[in-house]
């Protein structure tokens, strides 16, 4: 069983640059590539901008592909995530699951936005 954390890069700044239309659309695109890759029966949205999906009986390194795979389609379009993948062969507990992917996310979510280019933050607050 896998565990995929993501987070969508960037929609507090949109919302807050172009509106919350557009912030909309960032999570219905998203959303929607989300379903293309690994389906709908077992993703969540959890808060704003996260999501967690679980993905049963497939091998870590076909759940990495498809997650590179999302991410790629996704930025075609503009749009970033950050994704934590945590795949334990037999789960003992999913909150422990979950909390491991989560862990994963913040840490590319740190590498994504220590990048210049992606720091928008930086930028607001000047």
């Amino acid at each position: 069983m896998a565990c995929v954390y993501i987070d969508v890069n960037g929609l507090h700044e949109l919302n807050n640059t172009k509106g919350h239309d557009a912030g909309d659309t960032m999570l219905k695109t998203v959303a929607q590539q989300i379903r293309n890759c690994f389906g709908a029966e077992s993703a969540y949205r959890i808060g704003g901008d996260e999501l967690i999906l679980f993905v049963p009986d497939k091998p870590a390194e076909t759940v990495d592909r498809m997650c590179c795979q999302l991410a790629e389609t996704l930025e075609k379009e503009k749009y970033y995530i950050s994704v934590g993948v945590q795949w334990e062969e037999n789960v003992t507990s999913f909150s422990a699951l979950i909390r491991a992917a989560e862990k994963k996310m913040y840490m590319a979510k740190k590498t994504y936005y220590e990048k210049e280019v992606n720091n928008k933050r930086k930028e607001m607050r000047v």
